[in-house]
């Protein structure tokens, strides 16, 4: 496959340092001047950039968006109440308050109905602990999304040994745990108090909460604002696991498919990618990331083939996840196919 530069859409260059800076988490951000259009073809599309970056102390934010979650929660509208006890039944959307300590019964399956909306928000505000008996299941139908649902307990929450959980549990203040072998989707947090996990999968949920005062909780699976994140037994992960004032351990047995944060970790992820008609070309995105596995230099080079049609453009864009960064001196060159 041969190339040539096209005329007048060879390259557009950047060289002033007074840059684009992109503050995490942040939607993919296209680079000021790093847009062509070049007309209908089959281009080798090809980026330099040098950039800088700043690290975010990231238990300290998410402490923070966890004092900011809670009080959005606490400050919905109710739409109406439960009885403390939950059993085999079916509930709708909702933010329900719930007085006193509450449980799902033990070997009982609670129904959630998104009905039919992807967006469908399941709050459930209790005054005191929340439990789960054995066996106890929480079951998603209907468009609901464990991104969407939240138990927000004045006090502590647990799941029974061998529950299936869906949600995100938050003792605020009080310590969470699971029981042995539980399966879960969605997150432990607390605001004051230890996080445990015994024998148990828990994966947090892949989508967008459509409450976005998550900020970087949206990565973890267990955080605490103030104490001890544990595991005892052979566990699974997945999602980044951290304490604001604390120790984390036990997790030498578990498989963790994240990273482990503690007080003081100054973090930087970031991704650039290069984009047809607004869409990411595949395996054309490359990581910048300093998290306490990795380390990057301050430049970035990425090549890749892109396909427009007349009036479609090829350009570069950058998301943050946690930190800051300054894109600047860069160059983006269109090559065409012959």
């Amino acid at each position: 496959m041969a190339y040539k530069i096209p005329s007048g859409i060879t390259d557009t260059s950047i060289t002033s340092t007074v840059a684009d800076v992109v503050v995490g988490p942040a939607a993919p951000t296209v680079v000021t001047g790093m847009t062509l259009t070049p007309g209908f073809g089959t281009y080798l599309a090809l980026f330099n950039s040098e950039f800088n970056s700043i690290g975010t102390d990231v238990t300290a934010q998410a402490a923070a968006d966890l004092t900011a979650l809670t009080a959005d929660l606490a400050g919905l509208a109710s739409t109406g109440t439960h009885a403390p006890t939950f059993g085999t039944e079916t509930i709708g959307s909702g933010v329900y308050d719930v007085t006193g300590a509450a449980t799902l019964t033990a070997g009982a399956t609670l129904t959630l109905d998104g009905g039919g909306n992807p967006n469908a928000l399941f709050v459930f505000r209790i005054t005191a602990a929340f439990s789960t008996g054995a066996l106890s299941n929480v079951v998603l139908i209907n468009g609901a999304d464990a991104a969407n649902v939240f138990w927000l307990a004045n006090g502590a929450g647990s799941t029974g040994a061998g529950a299936t959980f869906q949600g995100t549990l938050i003792g605020a203040p009080g310590a969470v745990s699971t029981g042995a072998a539980t399966v879960m989707t969605g997150r432990l947090l607390s605001t004051l108090g230890a996080v445990s996990i015994d024998s148990t999968t828990i994966s947090r949920p892949l989508t967008t909460s459509v409450i976005t005062t998550l900020g970087l909780l949206e990565t973890f699976a267990l955080f605490t604002s103030d104490g001890q994140v544990t595991n005892v037994g052979v566990s699974t992960v997945n999602g980044d696991i951290g304490t604001n004032n604390g120790t984390v351990l036990g997790f030498e047995t578990a498989t963790v498919n994240g990273t482990i944060y503690t007080a003081g970790i100054s973090a930087f992820i970031a991704e650039y990618g290069i984009y047809a008609n607004g869409a990411l070309i595949a395996d054309s995105a490359r990581p910048k990331r300093n998290d306490g596995t990795e380390r990057f230099d301050q430049t970035i080079a990425m090549q890749t083939i892109a396909t427009v049609l007349t009036g479609q453009a090829i350009d570069v864009r950058v998301s943050v996840d946690i930190g800051t960064i300054t894109t600047e001196n860069r160059i983006l060159t269109l090559i065409k196919e012959q």
